[in-house]
């Protein structure tokens, strides 16, 4: 985010100068506004306890089932930058798996495209299936028209910048900077 800010899009840099700006902007930002750093977007964004958030798309879906009753999803907004890491989880099967046929039944049942949108209103995260596209959520009334911007499209995928495992030696880099940004 810091480094985004800064203009520097390259989300896997090596760079040790950029890495520790990045770290400088961050907990400049920490002192200047005391952001919350925890995973429960979901919950503190429907609940009225934030205002404004840092999250994924999927987490923001996921706040939906945590709006009071009577509001409307409408309270809820998602801005999507222009440039932004773009990511999906994979399921694959290990060389060595003891019941193979098993866990590709598993994958099988998952991307079947009714089971994922039972998946996604549980879990809150888009599946990445071609079979759900943004016209079936809206149509469906699984998302909501004010949340359209969080729904990650072909185009925004292919768009996404991707965020790679980096050598340990600059992912120490990252910890360190990331260490000092959430010790404050």
């Amino acid at each position: 985010m810091a480094m985004f800010r800064a203009g520097n899009f390259d989300a896997n840099t090596t760079d040790a100068a950029i890495i520790q700006k990045a770290g400088d902007d961050l907990v400049a930002m920490r002192e200047a506004t005391n952001p919350k750093v925890d995973i429960l977007a979901y919950q503190e964004l429907s609940s009225g306890n934030r205002d404004i958030n840092f999250t994924w798309s999927g987490d923001l879906f996921t706040a939906l089932q945590y709006l009071p009753e009577g509001v409307s999803p409408e309270v809820l907004g998602f801005w999507y930058p222009e440039k932004t890491v773009a990511k999906n989880d994979f399921m694959c099967i290990a060389k060595g798996a003891k019941a193979p046929v098993l866990a590709h039944q598993l994958i099988n049942f998952l991307t079947d495209t009714d089971n994922a949108l039972l998946n996604r209103e549980y879990v809150g995260y888009q599946p990445a299936l071609e079979s759900i596209t943004v016209d079936l959520l809206i149509s469906t009334g699984t998302i909501p028209e004010s949340l359209i911007d969080a729904l990650v499209t072909p185009e925004k995928y292919d768009a996404g910048l991707a965020q790679v495992s980096l050598e340990p030696t600059t992912d120490a880099l990252w910890l360190e900077q990331w260490t000092r940004f959430t010790a404050g």
